[in-house]
């Protein structure tokens, strides 16, 4: 068994075994691709499309019928409306870099996405434009929880954060682990380190935000620093 599906839910964890009680390892957010290698009864093995990381997610979270993505969102998370009026109960809450397909439609500041709901159009900008400044997206989540395995605004853990900072970059097929972005780029002099360059410890990871400082997940004390 192996096709290709999309998440269509906010956001999937991805567990370490098919159960509910299996740890979290990662997660994929609204609109990404993965390969369903295998079923699992509720449960499906995947190989996500960005970086071929493997795990078990419910099966009810992803579709076949998978829309190919022209923007995506840029705000930390946004707000999916059925309705594009802001006084309406929102449906949920789309995570920062969710890929979305839209359909043509604008009303009052809204847009449309191809399947239904309406979204801030300013949360959102075309799929394939880059924000290079890496430590400043990171700075962005500064406060927010940490989360082990997270990749949202719910909760992140150190590569997670490092991850999404190099896709908005442009580096779509970057590592989820620390011990695999590590590999990733050269090693620089001390006295040569920049803004926006990943500094590594055991087990962990970290963006230069200046030369005295880094920002990081950590859950030393479990929040974004």
């Amino acid at each position: 068994m192996s096709s290709l599906w999309q998440v269509v839910t906010r956001s999937t964890y991805i567990h370490d075994s098919p159960s509910l009680e299996g740890g979290i390892t990662a997660e994929m957010v609204f609109g990404e691709t993965c390969e369903v290698l295998s079923d699992h009864y509720g449960f499906v093995k995947i190989r996500r499309a960005c970086d071929s990381y493997e795990g078990f997610t419910h099966k009810d979270s992803l579709s076949d019928d998978v829309l190919p993505p022209t923007h995506k969102i840029t705000a930390l998370q946004s707000l999916l409306y059925k309705e594009p009026n802001y006084k309406t109960k929102p449906i949920t809450a789309l995570p920062f870099l969710s890929r979305i397909a839209l359909s043509g439609e604008e009303e009052d500041g809204f847009i449309e996405l191809d399947g239904g709901g309406w979204l801030w159009k300013d949360h959102l900008c075309p799929i394939e434009q880059t924000y290079p400044d890496m430590a400043a997206t990171a700075e962005r989540f500064i406060g927010l929880p940490y989360l082990w395995g997270g990749a949202t605004a719910r909760g992140l853990d150190c590569s997670g954060l490092v991850q999404l900072c190099a896709q908005h970059a442009g580096h779509n097929d970057y590592p989820r682990d620390s011990i695999d972005q590590i590999a990733i780029g050269t090693s620089v002099a001390e006295d040569n380190i920049q803004r926006g360059d990943l500094v590594f410890f055991e087990g962990h990871v970290g963006l230069v935000a200046d030369n005295q400082s880094i920002i990081n997940a950590t859950a030393r004390t479990m929040d974004v620093r």
